[in-house]
C-alpha cells in the first residue's frame, strides 16, 4: 500500500514538473516583453521621460497577472520537488 502511495506521489511530482518545463519559458518572454514595454518604470513620472504619462491600469495589471503566475509556477515547482523528493525517500520505513 505504502509504494502504491509513493509511487501516486512521485507520479504528481513528476508531472508538476513537466508542467512547469512547459508554463515557464512563454511566461518568462511575456515578463520579459512586459518589462521592455513598460521600462520598469514604478512611478507615472518615470514613463518613458514623459511627465504625466503613465502606465495605464491595463500595463500595471497584466504586470501583476504576470508576476502572480511566476509565484504559482514557484510553488508548483517546490511542491513537484518534494513530491519526488517524499517518494524517492519515504520519511517511515
Amino acid at each position: 500500500m505504502l509504494d502504491i502511495v509513493r509511487l501516486v506521489t512521485g507520479g504528481f511530482g513528476v508531472f508538476g514538473l513537466l508542467y512547469l518545463a512547459r508554463q515557464l519559458p512563454p511566461l518568462l518572454t511575456q515578463y520579459r516583453l512586459h518589462q521592455t514595454r513598460v521600462g520598469g518604470a514604478k512611478r507615472y513620472s518615470e514613463w518613458r521621460g514623459a511627465p504625466g504619462a503613465g502606465p495605464d491600469v491595463l500595463d500595471r495589471l497584466e504586470g501583476e497577472l504576470i508576476v502572480s503566475r511566476l509565484k504559482r509556477l514557484a510553488g508548483v515547482g517546490v511542491a513537484s520537488i518534494v513530491g519526488i523528493a517524499l517518494a524517492l525517500f519515504p520519511p517511515f520505513r
